[in-house]
């Protein structure tokens, strides 16, 4: 997402204040990956430098970025659900059509199995926003950063 978003006083979203943060209309791509394979995508993301771009995981998966370690090392305290991630288990993950083709770093994302294409990460937005309340965003961050 490129900003937050605000709700009114009412609580209430726009299709304006939505489209702001996703406005490339970005097809959703959803794969099957081992949790070894989750790692490495992450890894790729963070990269032989810090990196300036975090990948924000879904509330379901946490992890520590240590950048005091060495690239392709970085990734540590992975987990699914609180546990830590099994990496031999298989798990299904979406990310938009620019993350699935490298965008960012994030390479190997295209290589996972049993691909199926979704609709526009605009109009998913819009339906969670439609049928989940408005809520404060967690205390507990997904992404921790070790400089």
């Amino acid at each position: 997402m490129r900003a937050p978003i605000e709700p009114g006083a009412d609580g209430a979203v726009t299709f304006g204040q939505i489209f702001t943060v996703q406005p490339f209309g970005n097809t959703l791509m959803t794969r099957s990956f081992t949790g070894a394979q989750i790692k490495a995508i992450l890894e790729s993301g963070v990269g032989a430098t810090p990196s300036a771009s975090v990948l924000v995981p879904s509330s379901t998966l946490t992890y520590t970025i240590d950048n005091t370690r060495p690239a392709g090392d970085r990734i540590t305290q992975l987990a699914f659900n609180g546990q830590p991630l099994d990496l031999a288990a298989r798990y299904r993950v979406t990310v938009n059509s620019f993350l699935d083709q490298g965008g960012d770093g994030y390479v190997g994302l295209s290589e996972g199995t049993d691909p199926t294409v979704g609709g526009l990460d605009l109009d998913a937005l819009e339906a969670w926003l439609s049928a989940v309340p408005v809520r404060a965003v967690p205390e507990t961050p997904r992404v921790r950063v070790i400089e």
